[in-house]
């Protein structure tokens, strides 16, 4: 749980910089369980200094990644 925190620590401040409105978690972290998860999203919500930070989803897919890079594609065909 204590890298969970740190982990969440650090998402915290990069989510203040770059405000995604939703950050994917995935891959092996996924791996380490519900407590591990719950420790990123509970540091998360504890230091983010906002109102309400980005939606936290958890792909535990085999695919994470290529969903992902599809996403960003995606939006960026279609935004503006």
């Amino acid at each position: 749980a204590q890298a969970g925190r740190g982990i969440g620590r650090y998402m915290s401040d990069w989510v203040t910089l770059f405000g995604p409105e939703i950050i994917i978690l995935g891959g092996g972290s996924v791996q380490l369980g519900p407590s591990f998860v719950n420790a990123i999203k509970d540091e998360m919500d504890r230091t983010y200094f906002l109102d309400e930070g980005p939606e936290i989803f958890v792909d535990e897919g085999r695919f994470h990644w290529t969903a992902g890079a599809a996403a960003i594609t995606i939006q960026n065909l279609f935004v503006d």
